[in-house]
């Protein structure tokens, strides 16, 4: 199903700039694009790249997250859940660059 063109909102100029000041944590760039998709962005969210990409986010964050909160440790050192979050972080967003471009190429078409 294509988007009506009349009702057609690209992301424009601002979110551009956005999205380069916001590629210091591009999980949060890529969905700034994704949500001023407008129309298409039901489009963006049924790819399997982007929902796998905030999956793995989901999950890699969760654990770190959960220590954080369940520690009583005054000075504690999760470095094995550091990594973890920070792997899955450049994975998840990977995934989400690579969703984003597949599916904004295949509207163009």
């Amino acid at each position: 199903m294509q988007p009506d063109p009349e009702n057609e909102r690209r992301p424009n100029g601002i979110v551009a700039i956005l999205l380069f000041f916001l590629m210091l944590s591009p999980p949060i760039g890529l969905t700034v694009w994704i949500i001023a998709a407008g129309s298409w962005r039901e489009h963006y969210l049924r790819s399997s790249w982007i929902r796998a990409g905030y999956g793995i986010i989901v999950l890699a964050t969760l654990p770190l997250l959960l220590f954080r909160i369940f520690t009583s440790d005054p000075n504690p050192n999760p470095i094995g859940l550091g990594l973890l979050f920070a792997a899955g972080v450049v994975v998840g967003s990977i995934s989400l660059a690579i969703g984003v471009i597949r599916v904004w190429f295949d509207l163009k078409a």
